[in-house]
């Protein structure tokens, strides 16, 4: 399905949550894998999935020194919007040895997390480098807002805008000299348009696994693989 575009498969398993088939998903071409927890992370890399992406920032002592351990054990990235938190990340890798890949969080509309304005993404990824036990490696850009528009159009021009936002700022810090190369992307509602982007190196589409009936309108072409027979009495 990604055939003509630049783009690498990084799943998201928030469908699945099954190391086996991140597994058979890894084995078929995939780079890794997407996941929303810290624990998420733990599983899929105990089962053997080479490379793993928080797709959300990660908070509280607990979590983050979980996490700076897990990257001793595994290739293990994280998304960021926040000083503190970038503060507290560097802290606990430092403590345990390790280091965290970071990718810095833009928000592209969502209006729910991430830098909200390419200044603000530019500070937060000089701060990274700068940072003891973190591994700058771009900029994550999701572009939830769109994703299950039902108009094509509409559809293609909001991930569109969001998309070429998202590679002007990865412009940016790679002109400012930073370790800019990911831009980590899409979901299975915008796989095609987002992934037209040249920019864009990763998509993080996962519902397409099972698919269901809702995307199956938006983006034709997969089958479902996944049922669930039920009787209402």
């Amino acid at each position: 399905a990604l055939d003509g575009q630049t783009a690498r498969l990084r799943p998201h398993t928030k469908v699945q949550k099954c190391p086996d088939i991140a597994l058979l998903q890894v084995g078929a071409g995939a780079i890794g894998v997407t996941v929303a927890t810290v624990w998420e992370a733990a599983a899929m890399a105990a089962a053997g999935i080479p490379s793993v992406l928080i797709a959300n920032e990660v908070v509280g002592p607990e979590k983050i020194t979980f996490a700076a351990h897990l990257a001793g054990q595994a290739d293990l990235a994280i998304a960021v919007d926040d000083p503190g938190n970038i503060a507290d990340l560097s802290a606990a890798a430092g403590a345990a040895g390790s280091t965290i890949g970071v990718l810095i969080d833009l928000d592209v509309g969502l209006d729910r997390g991430g830098a909200r304005a390419a200044e603000q993404a530019l500070a937060l990824a000089r701060q990274v480098r700068a940072a003891t036990g973190l591994a700058l490696r771009g900029v994550q850009a999701y572009e939830g807002h769109c994703m299950l528009e039902p108009d094509r159009d509409t559809r293609i021009r909001l991930a569109t805008e969001a998309t070429a936002y998202a590679a002007g700022v990865r412009d940016l810090l790679l002109a400012d000299g930073l370790p800019a190369g990911t831009l980590s992307a899409g979901g299975t509602g915008t796989y095609n348009i987002t992934g037209k982007n040249p920019s864009v190196t990763e998509l993080q589409a996962g519902s397409f696994v099972f698919m269901d009936a809702f995307h199956g309108t938006l983006v034709p072409g997969f089958e479902v693989s996944l049922t669930v027979l039920t009787s209402v009495m």
